[in-house]
């Protein structure tokens, strides 16, 4: 009865959510909504969609779809070539993947101002860029047995992606462009911690598929992170528990009305922004964020995740450890044969150069768990810095790109 009661009332508070936003002014008359944004850059950028951000500034854009080895379609998009560039599709490229964080997608990574955008620089220095969508964001709601609208659909986290849906778009890749037998592989945030798993699981597939990993914002172990809802809120709620028992299996889906009002109201208020980025993420961001495109990425970034992949994080952030994901004594028995989660064993990678990029205002990704992940990581690290005026989300829509000649250097060097 309580349960029910709670499914009830959570469900009932989400549709009141949904009422108000539909009686907001901004949506009842779609034009007065369009006379806001006449000559206005930043809010017409963030109506469109993927594709338009990428098509209106002239790149070329192809949209590819694969399928992991456990059912789930993944879009893939690919923009392989620069700006205006003639004749690409004869010249011999490197193929360089990118893959988001958290609650993301390949739209994260095109915001920012297009002489400050990653896709864009890399495409332009004539690198073949493609931008994965991990399982169950936005783009990739799609399986072969399971839809949204079940539990099983759900039933992933950082370690599913990293098992399933790196392989799966690193084959295409290398089956679309032949000449580049390996991929840089770019992760931001999760898109590091699921890398890093799948090493940990499959190291001998990767070394054939993989050149160099470039981790931004890198995550293994986050016990130390001073982010206040990792540290405290999330501890005392107990959200393993009531998520359960509410039947909660998705987190903060792509919903476009209310990613529109976020971004209004931080083009109106970008004092918002700057606290918001404070607490999750970003200390003292306001000088080195861009937030004159913060309403465009307001717009785009909120895509969906399961809850599982959020409380893996969770419990990395109780657990002090890089563990799989924790059952409880009884499934762990089962699955790992002992009561408590397996560890990662990071120390057991090798032959994977990889480049450490960290913000020291990171309240996600600090230098001292980084510091760890060295260690770990040994002689396969070939490069770390920890940038002074630097966040989490510095990385994506940041003021200062000279960070990125680092990265330019590095992968000049591989290719």
């Amino acid at each position: 009865m309580i349960k029910s009661i709670l499914t009830y009332s959570y469900n009932y508070t989400l549709h009141c959510i949904d009422k108000v936003i539909d009686s907001f002014p901004l949506y009842q008359k779609k034009e007065k909504y369009n006379d806001l944004i006449i000559n206005d850059e930043h809010k017409e950028e963030s109506t469109m969609s993927f594709e338009e951000l990428i098509i209106n500034k002239n790149y070329p854009l192809e949209i590819h779809y694969v399928e992991t080895v456990d059912g789930y379609i993944l879009k893939l998009y690919r923009i392989p070539a620069g700006k205006e560039e003639e004749n690409y599709k004869t010249k011999q490229k490197q193929s360089i993947l990118l893959m988001h964080g958290i609650f993301d997608s390949s739209n994260g990574w095109v915001c920012n101002s297009e002489d400050k955008c990653i896709p864009f620089i890399l495409a332009n220095l004539g690198y073949d860029v493609w931008l994965g969508n991990n399982r169950g964001n936005k783009h990739s709601r799609n399986h072969i047995k399971h839809n949204p609208d079940n539990s099983e659909f759900w039933n992933f986290s950082f370690h599913e992606m990293g098992l399933y849906d790196i392989p799966a778009f690193l084959d295409h890749i290398t089956k679309i462009n032949t000449f580049s037998e390996k991929v840089i592989y770019i992760g931001h945030s999760q898109g590091t911690a699921m890398l890093f798993a799948g090493l940990t699981q499959k190291l001998e597939y990767f070394k054939t598929k993989i050149k160099l990993f470039l981790a931004f914002g890198p995550i293994a172990r986050v016990s130390s992170a001073t982010n206040p809802i990792l540290r405290n809120f999330l501890g005392f709620l107990k959200p393993d528990q009531w998520f359960e028992k509410l039947n909660i299996w998705e987190l903060l889906p792509h919903n476009e009305k209310r990613n529109k009002i976020n971004s209004l109201i931080i083009k109106k208020m970008p004092i918002i922004g700057q606290i918001m980025f404070n607490i999750i993420s970003d200390s003292n961001n306001s000088s080195y964020i861009n937030y004159e495109r913060m309403p465009i990425y307001a717009s785009q970034c909120l895509s969906g995740t399961s809850t599982k992949a959020c409380l893996h994080f969770h419990q990395l952030g109780l657990s002090n450890k890089y563990n799989m994901y924790d059952y409880g004594k009884q499934q762990n028995k089962e699955k790992y044969g002992s009561e408590e989660p397996k560890e990662y064993d990071l120390s057991s990678i090798n032959d994977i150069p990889i480049g450490l990029f960290v913000g020291k205002q990171d309240k996600l990704t600090q230098p001292i768990n980084v510091d760890w992940l060295r260690e770990q990581l040994g002689d396969n690290v070939i490069f770390y810095n920890a940038y002074d005026n630097m966040g989490h989300t510095t990385f994506l829509i940041g003021n200062d790109i000279k960070w990125f000649d680092d990265v330019i250097e590095i992968i000049n060097s591989y290719s």
